[in-house]
């Protein structure tokens, strides 16, 4: 069975939501953010999703202020996949790639993707990747037993939101989608129906990234997903330069929040 979907088997049979935690790759440098993606997995993350720095980024301002950051230490995907074997030794927490098709293609779809299962990585996720073209990067991912985690807007139809579900694997990232008012735009309605459909399908779902406090979390998961995916909040606490302690219990926060009383 896929890790990703164990852990969130795991995670529903304990009644409870999982956590995604994203870790902005470099920042502030390679050695302190593996050392963050190790406190988050202490505090209870499921899936640790490390991300890679991308300066065209569609994520909110926290994430662009850290792939920016990073973007500046210019360490490279090289140094990068040779550390993760040591993060590998330190949590056996699933280890989600989150990249965009440039940076993929750039160093080679395939030569990427074998090394990164090489060193531990558990799936992948393109969050620029339309659907409709998303079949050669699959069979490439079954090839080398990788998930591929899909993206759907939490406002989209149930129709679309199938149609993504049947191509993904692990789970399905169901992006919230933010105005210039930075309130959502979708009803919880549309949100609940695009969360039914792709259980429908057999998967979970998880929701986020603009996530800063537990109570938005639980409320989520009450709206019937599966999971959280931790990205504006910890990113902005990473900003900070914090402790490793603050890490792990900022993610020990949210854990608490998805769990049963």
């Amino acid at each position: 069975m896929s890790s990703l979907k164990a852990v969130f088997d795991q995670a529903r049979r304990e009644r409870r939501g999982a956590v995604v935690a994203v870790i902005p790759v470099a920042d502030p440098d390679l050695p302190r953010s593996l050392a963050y993606a190790a406190s988050a997995a202490r505090g209870g993350a499921d899936v640790l999703a490390l991300a890679l720095p991308f300066s065209d980024s569609l994520e909110g301002p926290e994430l662009r202020a850290a792939f920016e950051r990073a973007g500046k230490r210019r360490s490279g995907i090289d140094p990068f996949l040779q550390e993760v074997p040591a993060l590998r030794e330190r949590s056996a927490t699933p280890l989600l790639l989150a990249t965009y098709s440039n940076p993929l293609q750039a160093f080679g779809e395939r030569r990427l993707l074998t090394r990164w299962r090489e060193a531990g990585g558990s799936g992948l996720l393109v969050l620029d990747l339309p659907v409709d073209a998303s079949g050669p990067l699959e069979a490439t991912c079954r090839e080398v037993d990788l998930d591929l985690v899909q993206t759907v807007g939490a406002g989209s139809g149930t129709e679309r939101a199938s149609r993504i579900a049947a191509h993904a694997t692990g789970f399905v990232f169901a992006r919230l989608r933010y105005g210039a008012s930075g309130r959502r735009e979708f009803l919880p309605y549309q949100a609940r129906q695009v969360f039914a459909a792709v259980r429908d399908r057999g998967l979970s779902v998880a929701t986020g990234p603009d996530l800063h406090r537990p109570e938005q979390a639980a409320d989520l998961c009450r709206a019937g997903a599966d999971g959280v995916v931790l990205g504006a909040g910890l990113a902005a606490l990473l900003a900070r330069a914090p402790g490793e302690d603050e890490v792990e219990a900022f993610v020990r926060a949210f854990r608490r929040a998805l769990s049963p009383d």
